[in-house]
């Protein structure tokens, strides 16, 4: 390990570079309410769903001095939120290659960019020696200041089906797990992304959330249950104007075939099913029948966390 940011002593005066990686589930949201503050470390949203076993997978070198790249599935990219943790984290003048690997469509309502900023985070705060909170909350700081989402990276942190309680990061957020009686799969099929960044500044659209937000979380902590979950999610994503007729179609195929339910994930042109394990197949036959391509996962009941550092 080295030391933090603005640190200059330590094993990478020695060493050229120094790598690690990481892995950070997948996160959907049902439902949210957005709290936009001054502080981004305050801001955020309360908010529910399941972390998920597909996820991305993050490989971070960092060197003494050099450029930021990032590359996700081999391709470069911007990344704002990545390169906003590396540049968070890192000593100044330091450079760093990061390598996403996602199992997940980016920009779709899977917490893609929520995943690749904590898994960064996580895996330089890993050759830093810095705190798992400090990390936490560099990722979520990043989500909130490049407007690529609100409240992913702390479930992301804590795994399985999550209540967002409190918005914000360590310490000031605050999530808790719904319990799942026997297994259960996610069924998911992705018509396309919504530009999350463009969404969250639209007044009219934050107040609705905002309202309708408020009386989903009301309801789920009244019944903090899977099926509670989907019931509410349905109901937010049809008042918030976001579900379609396709989308709306597509939810029913998933639940004809034995879904336990369906909605739509927040914010994406994404439908995800939860099924028992017996009618998983019948469900994923249903939807590729009916032309879609389809993602099968299961809940993640690990959070984020780093697989190997040196």
């Amino acid at each position: 390990m080295v030391g933090g940011a603005g640190s200059r002593t330590g094993r990478a005066e020695v060493e050229e570079e120094l790598r690690a990686e990481a892995f950070v589930p997948g996160h959907i949201s049902g439902f949210f309410q957005p709290f936009l503050r001054k502080d981004p470390l305050r801001s955020g949203s309360r908010n529910c769903g399941p972390c998920t076993e597909a996820g991305v997978r993050t490989r971070v070198v960092i060197r003494r001095s050099g450029k930021i790249e990032v590359r996700i599935n081999g391709r470069r990219s911007v990344a704002p939120t990545s390169r906003w943790v590396v540049e968070r984290l890192l000593p100044e003048g330091w450079g760093a290659t990061v390598n996403h690997t996602a199992d997940v469509p980016v920009g779709a309502g899977f917490g893609a960019s929520g995943a690749g900023a904590l898994g960064t985070a996580m895996a330089i705060g890993s050759l830093l020696g810095l705190r798992r909170e400090k990390a936490i909350a560099a990722a979520h700081q990043a989500e909130v200041v490049c407007r690529t989402g609100l409240g992913d990276v702390a479930a992301q942190a804590c795994g399985g089906l999550v209540i967002g309680i409190r918005p914000g990061a360590p310490p000031h957020g605050m999530v808790k797990r719904i319990g799942i009686r026997g297994g259960v799969d996610i069924v998911c099929c992705t018509l396309g992304g919504i530009r999350t960044s463009s969404v969250l500044v639209e007044e009219e659209f934050i107040s609705r959330a905002r309202r309708l937000g408020g009386e989903a979380m009301r309801r789920i902590l009244i019944s903090p249950s899977l099926g509670g979950f989907l019931r509410i999610s349905r109901w937010f994503a049809e008042g918030l104007g976001l579900m379609d007729r396709e989308i709306r179609e597509i939810c029913g195929i998933a639940e004809g075939a034995g879904a336990i339910g369906a909605s739509q994930a927040m914010l994406g042109r994404t439908v995800f099913a939860f099924c028992r394990p017996a009618e998983t197949g019948r469900v994923r036959r249903a939807l590729t029948d009916a032309g879609l391509s389809v993602l099968l996962t299961r809940i993640s009941t690990e959070g984020g966390r780093v697989l190997r550092a040196q």
